[in-house]
């Protein structure tokens, strides 16, 4: 809709949403083989790039051009990909086995709440009277409760850094010498 609003056709941003997903698959695949270390920062800062990219590209980006609201939905897409990529990883190397289908559970209902809350977003666009302050209301509020989140759980957080810190294993990397030797 943006975009729209800066007086491109349907037909042309559709074109651009398209070469923008070719774009972000190949990213994604080149991003990949870089997510075996530092997992804890990769996983947690991916979604704080989500997080602060709307507001951003609504209120200092898009003043310099609308393209710059399709390089930010790259980052986005991008970004996303190595969040979901990360999760699987930071859960079975963070919990203990018994307690990953519950957080993994809790997890999945507040980002299906942060997704059902994205739906908002036009008739906040409408209380408030400008996309801006929509976007800075309808991401300011999980940025907070995710601040208090860190904050009133330091301890886990570190907890994470700690296990995460150590590279991913491969079998047959030299790192592990005697796992999956073909006979």
């Amino acid at each position: 809709m943006l975009i729209a609003e800066q007086g491109l056709g349907l037909d042309v941003i559709s074109i651009f949403y398209t070469l923008e997903g070719l774009l972000q698959a190949v990213l994604t695949i080149l991003v990949m083989p870089w997510l075996d270390t530092n997992m804890f920062w990769k996983f947690f800062l991916s979604t704080w790039v989500i997080l602060v990219s709307a507001p951003l590209s609504i209120c200092v980006l898009d003043r310099i051009h609308w393209f710059c609201h399709l390089l930010t939905l790259l980052v986005v897409d991008v970004t996303l990909g190595v969040a979901t990529g990360l999760m699987s990883v930071v859960l079975l190397r963070a919990l203990p086995w018994e307690y990953i289908t519950t957080f993994h559970t809790q997890v999945s209902a507040l980002g299906g709440l942060a997704v059902g809350a994205s739906f908002v977003q036009m008739p906040l666009r409408s209380a408030a009277g400008s996309w801006e302050a929509a976007s800075l209301i309808g991401h300011g509020i999980p940025a907070f409760l995710l601040l208090v989140v860190y904050a009133t759980h330091r301890h886990a957080m570190r907890k994470f850094w700690e296990v995460l810190a150590d590279p991913i294993q491969l079998p047959g990397s030299t790192l592990d010498p005697g796992c999956c030797t073909l006979s």
